[in-house]
């Protein structure tokens, strides 16, 4: 019989690029123990998104003279783009900016 899984990994702040201790502290092992569920035939949700709301991504917009929305944009691509180029599959990467966080 499968069960059924739920990893939920810790959200980056939008204000700065991911760094190796992101991917290999949470986001990586995520992914290897979504992996590892799914070759058992489990059925896996493995979940996180951008954190778009807060002190750390007001401060980088105010410090780049850009709205906040477009830089939490940037930086939310710019996670999907490493995670795609690592090989991490996320079944929902979403952000604060969607309809259920408001």
């Amino acid at each position: 019989m499968s069960d059924n899984i739920l990893i939920a990994i810790a959200w980056p702040y939008a204000n700065a690029q991911i760094h190796v201790g992101n991917i290999t502290g949470s986001h990586l092992p995520g992914d290897i123990e979504a992996r590892y569920h799914r070759l058992k035939g489990d059925r896996v949700l493995m979940v996180s998104g951008t954190d778009s709301h807060g002190t750390p991504v007001t401060l980088r917009a105010d410090a780049d003279g850009r709205p906040v929305e477009e830089v939490y944009q940037f930086y939310h691509n710019q996670f999907l783009e490493l995670f795609l180029k690592c090989g991490i599959s996320y079944d929902l990467f979403t952000s604060t900016h969607t309809e259920n966080h408001f």
